[in-house]
Parts: structure tokens; sequence; C-alpha cells
């Protein structure tokens, strides 16, 4: 396996990406 450290942080890059999304969203829900 190649890069498999290099995805694994492409994965937790999107994940902390949908997070920091999902924050924005429940925060603009909120007001």
């Amino acid at each position: 396996m190649i890069g498999n450290e290099r995805l694994f942080q492409d994965v937790a890059m999107l994940l902390d990406k949908m997070g920091e999304d999902a924050e924005a969203k429940v925060q603009t829900n909120a007001k």
C-alpha cells in the first residue's frame, strides 16, 4: 500500500472540514 499515511491525512482533513461545516450550520440555525 502506497501513501496510506497520506490517505489517512486526507480523510482526517475531510472529516475536520465536515465537522466545521456542521458546526457552522448549527450556529446559524441557533440564531
